[in-house]
């Protein structure tokens, strides 16, 4: 059952059904609470409908049970950038560099664009801008 929740979830997340992804995954973690990656499906869910902060509490309970899960550590520091809390963004961000690199090209570029963007705020932030 856990794994249908799951699929019935990434369906709706492809479809662009964020709020109904996040319900399938959610029902899944009721099932099973211990699947790092239910945490992070829907903490992409909470990152996309603009709920950062439950988006942070997923992403944190996924790297609690995964802490080698590089879209934890990711989805972690997207939720502080959303949050304007850039110094706390950025060494979630390298740390999902950290466990990305060499894998996966794509994953890296899209990575180290996060901390770029995350730098460059927090230095604008520091500024006053």
């Amino acid at each position: 059952r856990v794994d249908f929740k799951k699929k019935q979830g990434n369906e709706a997340f492809k479809a662009s059904e964020y709020q109904q992804a996040a319900v399938f995954y959610t029902e899944a973690l009721a099932l099973d609470a211990t699947q790092h990656t239910l945490y992070s499906n829907r903490a992409a869910c909470f990152l996309k409908l603009g709920q950062h902060d439950r988006a942070l509490e997923d992403a944190d309970c996924c790297i609690k049970h995964n802490p080698a899960f590089v879209k934890g550590h990711f989805r972690r520091g997207l939720s502080l950038h959303a949050m304007k809390r850039y110094p706390e963004a950025l060494p979630s961000l390298g740390r999902a560099l950290e466990l990305e690199v060499p894998k996966n090209k794509a994953s890296i570029k899209q990575i180290n664009d996060a901390i770029r963007f995350a730098e460059a705020k927090f230095a604008a932030a520091k500024r006053g801008n």
